[in-house]
């Protein structure tokens, strides 16, 4: 599955990894293609999850290591069509989603239950809430509430 987003010109985005450490991101303009790739991250990225587009224009990818025997490094990428912004929360936490909010927080899930919130300058990382019951999707609501879909139900958060 390609991870797929559309910006606020409607234009589509898309998250193709060829294989680890082989990634990029193809913008559709009308009826052209435009890959951005490593030259313009500035690193290459392992392998891309999840991504998403906040109000600037952002985009929010998840780089997913599952299947990296053990490497680990930034789990997340601002990309904002010339260069990219790194994150991390972790050493070894495993991000295989992401949502961006109305306020452009950032809501990470991934492997083990972790779930993780990136307000623009501070991480606030949740190591209990869902640990037993495991996040596999979160996505807010018009009306601003987070919906989180877990192994033990929906929970909805302000």
């Amino acid at each position: 599955m390609i991870p797929v987003a559309i910006d606020t010109n409607n234009n589509p985005w898309f998250a193709v990894s060829g294989g680890a450490e082989h990634c990029c991101l193809v913008k559709m303009v009308n009826d052209s293609m435009v890959n951005y790739s490593n030259a313009e991250f500035g690193f290459t990225p392992y392998y891309f999850g999840d991504i998403e587009i906040d109000r600037q224009n952002k985009i929010c990818c998840a780089i997913d290591y599952l299947l990296s025997s053990g490497r680990y490094g930034p789990q997340l990428m601002i990309f904002n069509g010339e260069s990219a912004e790194q994150l991390q929360y972790d050493s070894v936490s495993i991000v295989s989603s992401i949502t961006v909010d109305d306020q452009d927080t950032i809501r990470c899930f991934g492997m083990g239950g972790n779930y993780a919130v990136y307000d623009g300058e501070e991480w606030s990382v949740n190591d209990s809430s869902f640990i037993e019951k495991g996040i596999f999707a979160i996505e807010q609501a018009p009306d601003g509430k987070m919906w989180v879909g877990t192994g033990d139900g929906i929970y909805i958060s302000d």
